[in-house]
């Protein structure tokens, strides 16, 4: 029998937040299988895909910030909750993917316009994951639980 062996930083995670990261990150590769598709069918230029992609990354990473990351003493755990600020951003970010649509349709139109906006989504989906994998990153450093790439734990 095989023993699974399990990054020592990820038993100071929540459960609910593993589970919501691997669900991003699982939607974020089916999109990105969709737009290769699409690119080799010429339904989307490469070039505006990777417009798209760089432009949902950058909302992604702004999004991710939604949460805010903190430790939970009772479950030592780094568990997300939204705050009044992450209301906002929430707020922000429904009201933009409700006009992506009408902001990008006056310069793209039928399927380059869906494939476009699917080439946001599958961006903010990868730049939520990297917001949240880089905030859980500095909850655990903060605390010493995890060391900070480059440095040794030796003395």
């Amino acid at each position: 029998m095989a023993v699974q062996k399990v990054h020592p930083a990820r038993q100071h995670i929540d459960h609910r937040l593993i589970v919501r990261l691997r669900l991003y990150c699982i939607t974020c590769l089916v999109m990105l299988g969709v737009i290769v598709v699409e690119i080799v069918r010429h339904k989307i230029g490469a070039t505006l895909a990777a417009g798209g992609i760089a432009i949902g990354l950058v909302l992604g990473i702004v999004v991710s910030r939604m949460y805010r990351l903190s430790w939970d003493e009772q479950t030592t755990k780094v568990v997300a909750q939204i705050d009044w600020i992450g209301g906002g951003i929430l707020g922000l970010y429904i009201t933009f993917i409700f006009f992506r649509d009408w902001i990008f349709g006056h310069w793209l139109q039928g399927s380059t316009l869906v494939e476009f906006g699917l080439c946001i989504s599958a961006g903010l989906m990868l730049g939520r994951v990297l917001g949240a994998r880089r905030g859980i990153s500095v909850t655990l450093q903060a605390l010493g639980i995890l060391v900070p790439t480059g440095e040794t734990t030796e003395r």
